[in-house]
């Protein structure tokens, strides 16, 4: 579990040990926990799926592939929520990444059900909330786009903004002014698909130990774009 700062927060840090071994101060586990939860074990609702994946991923980090259909979606977004509440940088970024090319792939974007999962299972403004709710904002603008192409999910054309859409914008809390922030912000972008571009513009970049390395220079390609 070394590659989470969640589990080296929860060993107390012994002041006399440091005084004695200043090497063995972990200067990390000084600072609070960007996502505090109210007890060592009190997690979200995840999916056995979801948690199959995560233990795989601790083992070898190349083994998670990405979404390929509906309800692989679901658990890859409960991945995310994993990720997040145990602190490992690295895994959001890859998960981030396989369900924006997989939007991107099936030319998807979020309904409400699934904005309803991210908002409730993970904390912040965090990337994978600001990805789908862009997505939903891109929908409802989109409207007027030629009725071949294709910008839904499971939302008639004629109508965008469905009873669904409004019972998710309804019910409080930040979805709704951030669903409204995306919309005047596409509307200033030119109606930049967030589907597309670097991915990342999609990433976190925490600071600290154990925070991932910055992107890379772009080539102007996407993984999903070169091949």
């Amino acid at each position: 579990m070394s590659k989470s700062p969640y589990f080296t927060n929860l060993a107390a840090f012994n002041e006399e040990s440091a005084d004695h071994h200043p090497e063995l101060t972990n200067p990390y586990a000084k600072k609070p926990n960007p996502n505090p939860i109210s007890g060592p074990f009190a997690f979200p609702e995840f999916d056995e799926f979801a948690v199959a994946l995560f233990t795989r991923w601790l083992e070898d980090e190349t083994s998670v592939h990405g979404p390929h259909d509906f309800h692989s979606l679901n658990h890859y977004l409960c991945l995310y929520a994993l990720a997040q509440r145990f602190a490992i940088e690295k895994l959001q970024n890859q998960v981030m990444d396989s369900v924006r090319h997989y939007y991107h792939k099936e030319q998807m974007t979020a309904p409400p059900f699934r904005l309803g999962y991210i908002y409730a299972h993970t904390s912040g403004q965090n990337k994978m909330k600001q990805f789908l709710v862009t997505t939903a904002a891109y929908r409802v603008l989109s409207k007027g786009l030629d009725e071949s192409e294709n910008v839904g999910y499971d939302f008639p054309k004629t109508e965008p903004v469905t009873d669904s859409l409004r019972g998710a914008l309804s019910g409080g809390g930040e979805l709704a002014p951030d669903f409204v922030v995306k919309l005047v912000a596409l509307a200033k972008n030119e109606m930049e698909d967030p589907r597309k571009g670097q991915d990342c513009q999609w990433h976190e970049h925490t600071d600290g130990p154990f925070g991932t390395t910055r992107c890379g220079k772009w080539s102007g390609f996407e993984a999903y774009e070169s091949h």
